[in-house]
């Protein structure tokens, strides 16, 4: 099983309500330099998370930045 692949499955167990998503250059082109995956929240699960959540990208709670942040 893939790096790629191990993570996705556990993106998805964790959240298993929402979309796990490949996106960016490596589903364009060969060269790509790193892999993007995103997982999009059903609104309600993603206000229950985060209820004070401002409009707008920042970096205003922890679980938010941990959830952003880059994986090697």
């Amino acid at each position: 099983m893939s790096d790629l692949h191990t993570a996705c499955a556990i993106i998805a167990e964790a959240y298993p309500d929402s979309g796990v998503f490949l996106v960016g250059s490596s589903i364009q082109r060969r060269d790509f330099r790193d892999v993007d995956v995103r997982c999009m929240l059903p609104d309600e699960l993603f206000d229950a998370m985060f209820p004070n959540a401002p409009d707008g990208p920042s970096h205003w709670n922890a679980r938010w930045s941990l959830l952003c942040f880059r994986v090697t």
